[in-house]
């Protein structure tokens, strides 16, 4: 919902905490002019998350007054003469966490999805939380309808207007609820990337790079420009790339969830241990899949070995 001075993205019950997933579209909320009530009792502020800069975010953390969670839990948010309520979902946390999902926010390009579900899967994906930028169509349904894929409606603007501090609004809602939402407790690492972005490391599967490097907590992937020799809308092993470009320059990240507060979209932001990272890692970015005025210069022709994917 819209409140003019911010968006509430959503409102999610888990580990008896109500989170607030909050835009900042040009001051940061004063939570004392902000009302939350759970099943109409008032509940207060525990913790504040607050991103303030470029590709900003904002997350209010409340006590649920231990309530209990067997019944419908309904939340009613009350700012400037206007009410938001609702009945709210309970996430209720794997008893072992998972080791590797996907997420990212998509529009267009959703037909490109069952490929790279395909790629991901043999990577060792286990998850896939993806966010449409719109609203849900029994197409877009039919595409994502697999059983490890959680499809979710993120009908907000992406970008905001010049009356606004910051450009972004829509991908860094999404970008932070799917961390806290799905990621945190529930799984040990998350992958942030887009349809038309392939990360790729020679000869080994992603999830088995990460388990033989588990002490860390930020795996970077360099953006390479790519388009595939034959033209098609899917990885082949047979490319035309550039040269890399330097790390968080249009990069992306695998993030061990319980290390990271607040991220951005191409790189880290706020960690919650030592940063330790190997962030010279390759993506390979097939521009020309989404954006046909995009033009890269990508010279290099290479062959790339994918046959381990299929073992």
């Amino acid at each position: 919902m819209d409140f003019n001075d911010f968006t509430l993205f959503d409102v999610f019950w888990k580990n008896h905490l109500i989170y607030l997933i909050l835009s900042i579209n040009s001051n940061v909320l004063d939570e004392s002019k902000l009302n939350v009530y759970l099943n109409k009792t008032k509940i207060n502020l525990k913790q504040k998350i607050i991103k303030d800069k470029r590709e900003p975010i904002l997350l209010f953390i409340y006590d649920d007054n231990s309530i209990d969670i067997n019944q419908k839990l309904f939340i009613q948010v009350f700012f400037d003469g206007k009410e938001y309520s609702k009945e709210i979902e309970k996430i209720v946390n794997k008893e072992k966490s998972d080791f590797l999902c996907l997420t990212t926010l998509f529009k267009n390009d959703y037909n490109l999805f069952p490929n790279f579900y395909e790629f991901y899967k043999r990577q060792g994906v286990q998850h896939f939380f993806m966010y449409y930028n719109g609203l849900l169509n029994n197409e877009i349904k039919k595409i994502f309808n697999y059983k490890d894929v959680t499809l979710i409606e993120w009908n907000f603007r992406y970008w905001n207007s010049s009356i606004h501090k910051y450009q972004h609004h829509a991908q860094l809602g999404q970008i932070h609820h799917a961390l806290y939402k799905y990621g945190k407790d529930n799984y040990e690492y998350m992958i942030f990337n887009d349809l038309d972005e392939y990360l790729f490391i020679p000869d080994i599967k992603l999830v088995e790079y990460i388990r033989l490097n588990t002490n860390i907590n930020i795996f970077g992937f360099k953006n390479i420009w790519a388009k595939t020799k034959n033209n098609i809308k899917k990885i082949e092993e047979n490319l035309y790339i550039s040269e890399a470009l330097k790390f968080m320059n249009r990069s992306k990240c695998i993030y061990k969830v319980s290390s990271i507060e607040t991220i951005n979209i191409h790189y880290y932001d706020k960690m919650l241990e030592n940063n330790t990272q190997i962030c010279d890692n390759y993506m390979y970015h097939f521009y020309d899949w989404t954006e046909k005025k995009r033009r890269f210069e990508t010279p290099i022709s290479i062959k790339i070995n994918l046959n381990f994917l299929y073992i």
